[in-house]
C-alpha cells in the first residue's frame, strides 16, 4: 500500500478559513446546510457490543468524510501511527520489539472525554480559522458536547484536539529515553532499562491537566524476560513479532467450518480465512503457508466442479 503524501498544518485546505462562506467553499456545500447541520446534527445512535455509537447520516456524514479527508492530508508526527495510510497497527508494534521493557495504557474512554471546547481549540488556536468558523466548525463535528464514536474523522480530529498534550508527553518521554508510539488512544512507551512502577503516575499527571486519565484496567508494565502485547502483536523477550494466541483460535475455528464440504462453498467464511491468515502473515511471513496454499486448492477445486455441473445442466 502506498503511503499518502500529505502536507504541513499551513498547507491545509482548512488552514486559515476566515468566513463561513470559505468553510462552505472548501467542504464543498453552502453555508445555510452548514447551520443546518448544526443546528440539527444527522445521526445514528445505537449500542454495539456494549458501547454507545453516534454514527453521522446524511449531509452528514458527506460532510464528516471531506473533513477527515483534510485532516488525514495533514503530516502528523512520527509516533502517531493510527489514521495514515500505508502504517497500520502492526508497524506500532514493530517500534518496540527492539527494546526490552515495556510499558502500555490506554487513554479513558478518549472519545466520549473528547469534549467540544478542544475540538474548537484546534480549529481556532492550531488551525487558526476565526472564531465564528471554529465554533460552526465543532458544531458540526461534535455529537452534543463530545466526538462521535461512529464518525470517520473521530481518530483524526482526537488526536490534534489534544496535540498539545501529546507533544508533551513525547518530550516527557524522549527525555527519559523511551521509545513512544501513539495507536488511537493506546499509548506505548519502550527502553532497553527498567521501567520503574510509578511511569503511569507520571503519565496522569500529564493528562489530569487536560482532563483526561489512564484506564486502569489497560495499564501494563512488562520486564525483558516477559511476552509484551503491543496493539494486537506479540513481542517476545527474544524480540521476535508472534501473533497473538486469540487470532490462532480464530484461524483454527475457521479452518473446522472449512472442514465440510458444505461449509466450504460459503464464500463468506473462506474470504474470512484467507483474511485471517494475511493478517497473521503481516506478523510472522512464514505462518500458515501450507494452509493458506491447501484452502485455495481445495476452493479452486470446488468451484470448478461447480462451474462444470452448471454447464453440464
Amino acid at each position: 500500500m502506498k503511503t499518502q503524501k500529505t502536507y504541513s498544518i499551513e498547507a491545509s485546505p482548512l488552514y486559515g478559513i476566515p468566513s463561513k462562506k470559505k468553510l462552505a467553499t472548501v467542504l464543498n456545500t453552502t453555508p445555510p446546510k452548514l447551520h443546518k447541520l448544526e443546528k440539527d446534527p444527522i445521526f445514528a445512535v445505537f449500542m454495539k457490543d456494549d458501547r454507545p455509537i453516534q454514527e453521522p447520516k446524511g449531509l452528514e456524514r458527506v460532510i464528516h468524510d471531506r473533513i477527515q479527508t483534510l485532516l488525514s492530508r495533514i503530516t502528523s508526527p512520527d509516533y502517531v501511527f493510527s489514521g495514515k495510510r500505508g502504517v497500520c497497527y502492526i508497524d506500532n508494534a514493530k517500534s518496540h520489539v527492539r527494546n526490552t521493557d515495556v510499558f502500555a495504557a490506554d487513554i479513558y474512554h478518549f472519545y466520549r472525554s473528547t469534549k467540544k471546547e478542544y475540538v474548537f481549540r484546534f480549529f481556532y488556536y492550531i488551525m487558526k480559522m476565526s472564531a465564528d468558523v471554529a465554533h460552526l466548525m465543532s458544531g458540526i463535528c461534535c455529537y452534543k458536547d463530545m466526538l462521535p464514536t461512529g464518525s470517520p474523522l473521530s481518530q483524526s480530529l482526537a488526536f490534534w484536539a489534544y496535540s498539545p498534550m501529546f507533544g508533551e508527553i513525547y518530550s516527557y518521554a524522549k527525555k527519559e529515553g523511551y521509545t513512544f508510539s501513539l495507536y488511537v488512544d493506546d499509548m506505548v512507551f519502550s527502553r532497553n532499562t527498567p521501567i520503574p512502577r510509578s511511569f503511569h503516575l507520571a503519565m496522569n499527571a500529564i493528562l489530569k491537566k487536560y482532563s483526561l486519565h489512564l484506564k486502569k484496567t489497560k495499564i501494563h508494565y512488562r520486564g525483558k524476560n516477559q511476552y509484551k502485547r503491543v496493539t494486537g502483536c506479540i513481542i517476545s523477550p527474544s524480540h521476535q513479532m508472534l501473533v497473538p494466541n486469540w487470532q490462532r483460535e480464530k484461524i483454527r475455528d475457521l479452518l473446522k467450518a472449512l472442514s465440510s464440504e458444505d461449509a466450504i462453498q460459503k464464500q463468506e467464511t473462506y474470504q474470512s480465512l484467507l483474511g485471517s491468515i494475511a493478517s497473521a502473515q503481516q506478523i510472522e511471513p512464514d505462518i500458515y503457508q501450507e494452509s493458506r496454499k491447501a484452502l485455495r486448492a481445495v476452493y479452486n477445486q470446488k468451484r470448478r466442479t461447480s462451474k462444470d455441473k452448471t454447464s453440464s445442466d
